[in-house]
């Protein structure tokens, strides 16, 4: 690490105690051993870095091995193997450690109680066992194009407009989202580039970098009626609104004779969270927020 990234990691760790890793089976032996490494040389100043996780009191790895495996050597591999680079040895070390004291779940909260025959084909899915005909024809039918025959467009209209859509590349995720937001928009609801604006020695363009907190995005297409979703911030999760909370645009508001055209940021952007559960600024809409709750303030970048 430069020395520069080092005092980032010092300052964001400073006040930690505990790190919980999801996803453990697709975190590499190389990777894990590089991150108690990097936290032993920068938590509490590096002063307990001879130390296992420099001294942090709690360190949690959640994660199904019949799931997804790491890119490299993942968690049972690293069980037999010998040899490898410096951290790949350090991360076997510490999953070594780390597996001393194991709790296993064995309900899942995801399925209800009298869904049990799903519970039973997703066991089935999981563990790699034969799958019987009956599980075929119940995940055939579970296919939109199935559903369309079945029940008819609507039905499939009604689904994707409720549907979380996952990709694994970034180009189709973009491509579908572009897509939604050209579905809402109109000669008089057109769609705004907001582009970032920005302090720093970089002519006032956002820069992206890892071991920053304070990452913008480079720009934000916004109109009425688009979902958006609340990125890498928890601006107060007891009312709803953390990392990752969905909402839909209600209104975008800029100064007079500012557009977006011109390069002007909105005033503010009221949006709706249908989780959101804090203080009421409408009571004909309790789940619309103005900022500072809800409404974003690009003057500021604050919510």
């Amino acid at each position: 690490m430069s020395k520069e990234k080092e005092n980032i990691l010092k300052r964001r760790f400073s006040g930690m105690l505990a790190l919980i890793c999801d996803e453990r089976s697709l975190i590499t032996s190389n990777v894990l051993g590089t991150a108690e490494q990097m936290i032993s040389e920068t938590i509490y100043n590096g002063h307990l870095q001879d130390h296992s996780w420099g001294g942090l009191p709690i360190v949690i790895l959640v994660g199904d091995d019949y799931q997804l495996p790491g890119v490299g050597e993942g968690p049972l591999k690293a069980l037999i193997n010998r040899g490898g680079g410096k951290m790949t040895r350090n991360g076997r070390e510490v999953l070594k450690e780390c597996s001393k004291f194991v709790m296993e779940l064995k309900k899942s909260y995801r399925v209800q109680e009298q869904q049990q025959q799903d519970k039973e084909l997703i066991e089935r899915l999981r563990v790699g066992d034969e799958i019987p005909e009956c599980d075929i024809d119940k995940l055939l039918s579970l296919h939109l194009d199935n559903i369309r025959l079945n029940h008819g467009n609507q039905k499939v209209h009604d689904i994707k407009s409720k549907a979380m859509f996952l990709f694994f590349r970034n180009e189709k995720r973009i491509r579908h989202n572009l897509e939604q937001v050209a579905l809402q928009c109109s000669p008089t609801n057109p769609v705004g580039i907001n582009k970032t604006h920005a302090t720093g020695p970089n002519g006032g363009k956002s820069v992206r970098a890892h071991f920053e907190d304070n990452n913008l995005p480079s720009s934000s297409l916004l109109c009425v009626g688009a979902k958006v979703a609340l990125q890498g911030r928890n601006f107060c999760p007891q009312w709803g609104l953390h990392n990752g909370a969905c909402g839909t645009v209600h209104e975008i508001i800029y100064e007079k004779d500012n557009n977006p055209n011109f390069g002007n940021l909105p005033k503010y952007v009221i949006v709706e969270f249908p989780q959101y559960i804090g203080p009421t600024w409408d009571i004909d809409n309790p789940k619309v927020r103005i900022l500072w709750l809800i409404i974003f303030d690009f003057t500021t970048n604050m919510i």
